[in-house]
Order: structure tokens, then C-alpha cells, then sequence
């Protein structure tokens, strides 16, 4: 399998001119934050293809966008043709970036963040077309393409290309000196303009640097500089292609409280279908875009899940997950050694290795990448470690196998109720699926001649005894016996229940669920064939019970999920 990888890996860095960043190919097969690799490895993906994934591996929103997607009659849609849902994902991005007030109501839908902000530029030079330059910060990163690469502030970016657009920087906030550090932009902005009046169409403005580490800005910072450039008439550009709905707002242009200084906006990476976003004054004449497809169908109607969720609030509010993510990481991030951190905001986190030297980051990132978890580097002096988790919650239920399993178990729990059993949490079925039911739990201990088949869903049967000797003559009395467990901490007592009960797996003061391949397992009834089922658990096991104990009964330090209390 190695040797077959790795050419494999030979094969693709032949195809595509260069060698891969990691030794990462996969096998299209992932969940949540989990991805296998085409050599059968399995990694932590904490960087999300820099961002992109922000549900993680075939997460069910985006499945069931791709199969509404696969039914549909086109792969791709565009501007001469596009369907309903193009309409109602560039409607939805538009509301969601006025809420607050901003001028803007119009959405240009393209393929990539990069081309989202060559379509900002198309239209912003448009406006001035006087005007043949931009700004932007130090240590910004735009884009690759040939105008995009003279923004972006990597000379190796450019090496070999010709300058395309005249482009001016300014400093980017100090967080350690914020009013200094203001006054210099605003110093450094004011000479560009005297130097260049009226040849300035926008300035483009990161309000956090990704590419150089995560470095936020802050409100009075950018409004001195719009200031400034609103009295030159120089066009408020905010590039949110990274940032777009990694923090307690939508748009960071929402969190900075600067809604009413924005002219154009781009988003793009997780959005899956990007776009440039702007108000009626900079709206294009005939011929200057066309954009011949702007997206896959499956990339809108992701699009349209995830703005779905931005709206809900759970995600970008102050207490939201984006937030509390961050406030996790930063607790945990300051406990180990040789790292210093945490950086960034949001679902936005890096970290300093040791002396913060590129070679340190890259030899950090490989050995993480060999020990299964994916990250990336950001900036120089210092180089930092970067991650970009998803920020959806690992699903704690699942569905039963089918709409059919659902309505077995709902009837199952209508004829207990008619027995006379007495239901405390009521099994219900969602409305997201006719097979997803929540958990049901149900007193049985009127039910006469209860019968001994199981429900197969979550529905829990409770049966009430007096005595200890009455709870075990009711738990032997089964044909099957897989599983039971006591809670009680007595060990005598569970010496007498592991020596008189029934079950193939028997625990103490732990869930009787879930069985380890390396264990005996089965029991003794209909549940087993009264011999070990793990692999060769014959050569060393004269009894088919297996058990996980604990003498003292204590909550374990994180419960599992779903469990609120």
C-alpha cells in the first residue's frame, strides 16, 4: 500500500508541475472532522482545505444539497442560464449583508474567491476610470491571478510576471500600540493620496489577516482610514474571501460596526459559491463581465445551506459556537509547552512554535500531518501554525435505516402505551427525515406478559422493583442477555451480579453499550452461541463475558453529546 501511494503521489506532482504540500491524496471518504487518505490513513482535518469545508466531511446538509444538485439538468450554472436556486442564494447573501444596514443590493455569484475579487476590480475601476491604482495593507494576500498577485504583498507571488496594476500599501494595526499604530496608517495613506490624487479607485481592506497570522484590526482603526478615504473619494473594498461567518457576526464588516462605510464586499471559501457584493453606483455597463458559468449547482445549493445557518444565529452570535470555539482553543492552546498563542478570533486560531522561524512551523506541521492531524503556516517573522476547524457539532443521533424501521418503532411504543405502560419522554419523529426519530423513554412496569422481542430504535423501556434480588430475576428473564450493567458501589454486590446474571457483557458503574472486537462477546443466550466471538478469544477465554468495571460511580469529565445538565 506505501509503495503504491507514493506513487501515486509521484503521479500527481508530475501531473500538476510541482509536488503536493502534504502527502495528502484522499479516498472521498470522510465524516465530520475525520478524512481517510487513498493510502488508508486516517487525519483530524483542522484546516478544511484553508477554509473551505466549514461542515467537515460529508456533513448531511451538504449531501442532501448535492443530491437535489445530481437530479437537476445542468452540472453548472451561469449568467446567460441559471436556475431558481442561483436566485434565491443570491437573494438570501444580499439580505443577510444589509441586515445591519449596509447599502447593498447586489450579488455577482463567480467560481473562486480570487475571481470574486477580479470582478471587484472590473467594476471598481469602472467607477473611476480615472483612476489606475489600489491599496491595500502590509502583508496582504488577495489572490494569486495576474492583477490579484500585485496586490497581494509576496514578492515570490509575482516573480516573473508582469505589473499589472500599480498598487500602494499601508501598515496594518498593531494590536500592542493601537493608537501609534493608527496615526502611522493614516500618515502612510494621506502620502499615497497627495502623491497620487485622483488615481486611486478603492482600497482593499483585510480586517483580519489571514495569510499573515491571524491579525485582527479593530473599529477606530479602519474608521480613521475610511475617513480618510471617504474625503478622496477612494472606494471601501473589504475582503472577507477567508473570514466571511468564521465570527459572532456574518460578515466581519458586521462585527467591526462598519456597514455603513462599505462600498464592495467579497466572500468566498466557505460560501462554496463565491461573490462580490455592492450597492446601485457601482453597478456594470454591458460587456464588462460574463462569467460563462458561475458555480455547480451542488456549490449554490451548499451555499444556500449554510447562509440558512448564518441566519439562525448559532454560529455568529456572541455566545455562538464560532466564539466558543475560540475560547476553548485559547484555554487549551496556553497549556503546552514550547507554543505561544492563542492568535487570531473566531473560528480563526494559530499559534508560535518555538522561535516562530518558518522551518520550526513547516517541521511542526509535518510531524502533525504524520501523527494525523492537518494544519498549515501563516505569515514569517514570525511564522505561525494556522487552523480553521468546522463549526459543526459531531451529530449525536443518527437516523433509524429507514422510514419503515421509524414506523415499527413509533407503533411499538403506541401498543406499550395501550398495555398500559406510562411514557415520560415521548419517541418522536423529526422533520428532517421521516426515519430520524428522537429517543423515547417508556415505564413498562404495568405492562402484563411484556414481550421479549427488542425495539431496534431508541426507545428505553423502564421497569420498577423493589428489591436488588427482583431487578436481577427481571433481567434474566430473556432469551437473549447481550449487554447489563449495575450501578452501585458495592463490590460484593457485583461480585453476586457478575456471577449470577445472564449477559454476554456485563459492567460495573459504566454504559453497557458498545462492544471492543479484542473481547469476548455474545453471552449465553439467543445474543451469542455461548462461545467467544472477538478473533482467536478461544485460546484464552473459558467463559463468553466480557466487562468494563469501576468500583466508584462518578460523571465522566465530558458527557456525551446531547446530554445537557
Amino acid at each position: 500500500m506505501r509503495d503504491s501511494y507514493q506513487a501515486e503521489l509521484t503521479r500527481a506532482a508530475n501531473l500538476r508541475g510541482g509536488a503536493l504540500w502534504y502527502p495528502y491524496i484522499g479516498s472521498g471518504i470522510g465524516h465530520g472532522a475525520l478524512v481517510e487518505l487513498a493510502d488508508g490513513s486516517v487525519k483530524y482535518d483542522f484546516i478544511s482545505g484553508i477554509g473551505v469545508h466549514y461542515y467537515g466531511h460529508s456533513h448531511h446538509d451538504m449531501l442532501d444539497a448535492g443530491i437535489n444538485a445530481a437530479l437537476a439538468d445542468t452540472i453548472q450554472q451561469g449568467h446567460l442560464q441559471q436556475n431558481t436556486d442561483s436566485v434565491d442564494s443570491m437573494e438570501s447573501i444580499v439580505n443577510l449583508a444589509r441586515k445591519n444596514g449596509a447599502a447593498i443590493d447586489t450579488c455577482f455569484l463567480s467560481t473562486s474567491g480570487a475571481m470574486a475579487n477580479e470582478n471587484a476590480l472590473n467594476f471598481l475601476f469602472q467607477k473611476h476610470q480615472t483612476a489606475d491604482r489600489t491599496l491595500c495593507f502590509h502583508k496582504c494576500f488577495s489572490g494569486c491571478i495576474l492583477a490579484l498577485a500585485q496586490m497581494t504583498d509576496k514578492a515570490a507571488f509575482r516573480a516573473g510576471l508582469p505589473n499589472s496594476m500599480a498598487v500602494d500599501y499601508v501598515p496594518f494595526c498593531d494590536e500592542s500600540r493601537p493608537e501609534e499604530s493608527t496615526r502611522e496608517a493614516v500618515v502612510a495613506l494621506k502620502a499615497h493620496l497627495m502623491r497620487f490624487p485622483r488615481k486611486y479607485a478603492a482600497m482593499c481592506l483585510e480586517l483580519v489577516q489571514g495569510e499573515d497570522g491571524y491579525y485582527p484590526g479593530s473599529t477606530p482603526f479602519f474608521e480613521a482610514l475610511i475617513d480618510v478615504l471617504k474625503a478622496n473619494n477612494v472606494a471601501v473594498w473589504i475582503d472577507e474571501i477567508q473570514t466571511f461567518g468564521r465570527l459572532s457576526e456574518a460578515f466581519v464588516f458586521q462585527y467591526f460596526g462598519l456597514d455603513k462605510h462599505v462600498d464592495m464586499v467579497t466572500i468566498g471559501k466557505m460560501s462554496q459559491v463565491c461573490a462580490t457584493l455592492f450597492g446601485e453606483g457601482f453597478k456594470a455597463k454591458p460587456g464588462l463581465l460574463s462569467q460563462t458559468f458561475t458555480s455547480s449547482g451542488h456549490a449554490i445549493r451548499a451555499a444556500q445551506k449554510l447562509v440558512d445557518r448564518l441566519y439562525d444565529g448559532d454560529l455568529t452570535s456572541a455566545d455562538g459556537k464560532n466564539m466558543q470555539l475560540h475560547k476553548v482553543w485559547a484555554e487549551r492552546c496556553t497549556k503546552i509547552d514550547g507554543l505561544r498563542g492563542s492568535y487570531g478570533i473566531g473560528a480563526m486560531f494559530a499559534m508560535t512554535v518555538l522561535d516562530g522561524t518558518m522551518p520550526q512551523a513547516k517541521d511542526f506541521c509535518s510531524r502533525l500531518f504524520g501523527n494525523g492531524v492537518i494544519g498549515f503556516v501563516a505569515g514569517a517573522n514570525p511564522t505561525r501554525v494556522r487552523f480553521l476547524p468546522r463549526d459543526e457539532a459531531e451529530p449525536f443521533i443518527g437516523p433509524l435505516i429507514s422510514s419503515a424501521s421509524a414506523d415499527i418503532a413509533l407503533a411499538a411504543q403506541a401498543e406499550l402505551e395501550s398495555q398500559g405502560a406510562k411514557v415520560l419522554v415521548r419517541l418522536g419523529r423529526s422533520e428532517r427525515s421521516s426515519a430520524l426519530v428522537s429517543p423515547g423513554i417508556i415505564d413498562v412496569t404495568s405492562v402484563e406478559n411484556r414481550s421479549d422481542e427488542e425495539v431496534f430504535a431508541p426507545l428505553h423501556q423502564v421497569i420498577r422493583v423493589d428489591t436488588y434480588e427482583d431487578a436481577l430475576v427481571e433481567a434474566n428473564a430473556t432469551e437473549y442477555g447481550l449487554s447489563a450493567g449495575l450501578v452501585s458501589d458495592s463490590t460484593e454486590l457485583y461480585q453476586q451480579f457478575l456471577e449470577t446474571s445472564s449477559a454476554g457483557i456485563i459492567n460495573w458503574n459504566r454504559q453497557i453499550t458498545g462492544a471492543v472486537s479484542s473481547a469476548p462477546f455474545g453471552g449465553s443466550g439467543k445474543s451469542g452461541n455461548f462461545r467467544p466471538g472477538a478473533s482467536l478469544a478461544a485460546d484464552y477465554c473459558a467463559y463468553p463475558v466480557a466487562s468494563i468495571e469501576c468500583p466508584n460511580l462518578v460523571l465522566p469529565a465530558t458527557l456525551s453529546p446531547g446530554i445537557n445538565f
